[in-house]
C-alpha cells in the first residue's frame, strides 16, 4: 500500500491486483480507488464498483464509505424499486426505529408520506456528513472513521486534514484496525502540511499489525528492513513479512521469498524461496509470473526446468491476453520456443507456444468480428 500513497501508482497496480485477487480487503479497496479516479490505469467504473463491493463485502468501513458516495450521485435507475433499495441501504445506519422497536427503512417512511410511484433521493453529501457526525459523537468507532475521511476528501464538508487526522486518530485510539492503518500511511506519507514521520508511522502500523493486518504487518517489515526508524533488523521484518504471507499477502510473499534466498533475516533456503515465489505468482499478475519462468530457465538460482517455465510463461501469456496486451502475450509464447530454439532445453509441453499463439489470433479476430 505504499506505493498508492506515494503515488507510485504503475507498480502498485500489479500488487494491489494480486492482493485483491487473494481476498485482501484493503487491496480490494485500493484497487477500487485506482480504477475508479484511472491512477496506474484507465478508468473503469465497473472494476471500481466490483472491488470497492468485495471489500465492503467483508465489513471494511472505508469502502462501504466511497460505495455510499458514488451511490449518492447514482446513474439512472431502471426502476423505482432500484431507486429505493439504494436509499434504504444508506439510510439503514441512522434510520429512527418505528413503534413497534423494528429499524424504520427509507420504504416505511416513503409509503407513508409519497406515493407508491414516487422515488425516495437519496441522502446528498451533507446529510452522510451530519449522519456519521452524530453518530461519531455518540461513541461510534466506525463513524469516527468514517468521518475522518469525509473531512480528508472534504466531501460533505470543507477538506481539513487537521481535523481528518484528529478522527481517525479516535477510532484508531479506540481500537479500529482500519484506522490505526490508515493513521500509519498518513503518517508515512505527511499530511496537513507535515513532514512524514516515520517513527510515527510505524507505532501506528504495529498496533494494526497485532490485530493481524496484512497490510500493517507488510509495512512494519519494510520499515524494520530498512531501518528508517531504527537499526535495522532484517530478523523482525521477516517475522512481519511471515506473518502477512500467511494471509496470501503477495507482496509479503514475495519479500519472504527473497529473504529465504539471500538468506537475509533468516538461513538460506532456496527450496523455500522458491515455494513462495510460487505462491506469489499463484495470485495472477502475469509479470510475477513471466519472473518466475525466467527463474525455472535460467538455472542461476534453481535448477532448471523447461517444462514449469514454459507452463509460467504459458500462464503469463493467457493473463496479458485477457488484460488486452497481446504483444506481450506473444513475447511470452516466443519464451516457450527460445527454451528450445536458444537454450537447447527438452521441453515437453513446447506446444503450448502453439496454444497461446492461436488464442492471439483468435483474439484479434474477435476483436475485428472477422
Amino acid at each position: 500500500m505504499q506505493l498508492y500513497y506515494t503515488n507510485a501508482y504503475a507498480t502498485a497496480l500489479g500488487f494491489c491486483t494480486r492482493s485483491a485477487q487473494a481476498g485482501d480487503s484493503q487491496s480490494q479497496y485500493i484497487l477500487g480507488l485506482m480504477h475508479l479516479n484511472g491512477l496506474g490505469t484507465p478508468k473503469n467504473r465497473h472494476e471500481a464498483i466490483k472491488w470497492l463491493q468485495a471489500s465492503a463485502q467483508q465489513s471494511y468501513a472505508a469502502a462501504r464509505y466511497k460505495l455510499d458516495q458514488l451511490n449518492s450521485t447514482p446513474a439512472p435507475a431502471p426502476s423505482n424499486q432500484a431507486f429505493r433499495q439504494l436509499a434504504e441501504k444508506m439510510l439503514q445506519r441512522s434510520a429512527p426505529t418505528t413503534d413497534s422497536g423494528n429499524i424504520a427503512t427509507a420504504s416505511d417512511h416513503a409509503e407513508a408520506t409519497q406515493p407508491n410511484s414516487a422515488p425516495i433521493t437519496p441522502p446528498d453529501d451533507r446529510a452522510l456528513f451530519q449522519q456519521h457526525r452524530s453518530a461519531a459523537q455518540l461513541g461510534s468507532v466506525q463513524d469516527q472513521f468514517l468521518l475522518g475521511l469525509f473531512y480528508l476528501e472534504g466531501r460533505g464538508v470543507q477538506k481539513n486534514e487537521k481535523k481528518a487526522g484528529r478522527w481517525i486518530k479516535t477510532a484508531a485510539r479506540n481500537g479500529l484496525a482500519e484506522a490505526q492503518l490508515s493513521m500509519g500511511l498518513l503518517y508515512y506519507r505527511g499530511y496537513n502540511k507535515s513532514a512524514p514521520d516515520v517513527k510515527k508511522a510505524a507505532y501506528w502500523f504495529a498496533q494494526a499489525a497485532e490485530q493481524g493486518v496484512a497490510e500493517a504487518q507488510y509495512c512494519m517489515g519494510q520499515i524494520r528492513a530498512n531501518g528508517v526508524d531504527r537499526k535495522k533488523n532484517e530478523a523482525q521484518a521477516v517475522r512481519w513479512w511471515r506473518k502477512a504471507a500467511l494471509q496470501k499477502y503477495a507482496p509479503a510473499q514475495h519479500n519472504l521469498a527473497v529473504a529465504y534466498l539471500y538468506g537475509a533475516g533468516v538461513r538460506s533456503d532456496r527450496d523455500k524461496a522458491m515455494q513462495w515465489f510460487i505462491k506469489e505468482a499463484e495470485h495472477g499478475d502475469p509479470q510475477t509470473q513471466f519472473n518466475l519462468a525466467r527463474l525455472y530457465s535460467e538455472g542461476k538460482w534453481f535448477n532448471k526446468n523447461a517444462r514449469h517455465a514454459a507452463n509460467w510463461f504459458y500462464r503469463a501469456g493467457e493473463v496479458w491476453l485477457s488484460m488486452n496486451q497481446p504483444e506481450k502475450a506473444r513475447h511470452a509464447a516466443e519464451e516457450i520456443r527460445h527454451l528450445a530454439s536458444a537454450q537447447h532445453l527438452k521441453v515437453p509441453n513446447i506446444f503450448l507456444a502453439d496454444v497461446l499463439d492461436r488464442k492471439i489470433k483468435e483474439r484479434g479476430q474477435n476483436q475485428f468480428g472477422l
